[in-house]
């Protein structure tokens, strides 16, 4: 995925993070939000809503997002 963004194959226009709810457990966190954004793929448009779960940890030196789907 990063290789298509390097080579222009992907390529974002914008991205935005939508009904985002956080709940901290102690040093974790865990967050849920509606992901939109548009952006081209082959040359393709693309503007999905899609729903993103994160697994945060805290650590000496910040907040660390430690998984991501």
């Amino acid at each position: 995925r990063m290789d298509a963004i390097k080579s222009g194959q992907t390529k974002f226009e914008n991205i935005a993070f939508n009904d985002m709810t956080v709940k901290v457990y102690g040093d974790t966190a865990v967050t849920s939000s509606i992901v939109s954004g548009r952006s081209w793929m082959n040359g393709k448009e693309s503007s999905p809503n899609l729903r993103s779960t994160s697994v945060l940890v805290k650590r000496p030196d910040g907040w660390k997002i430690v998984s991501s789907h």
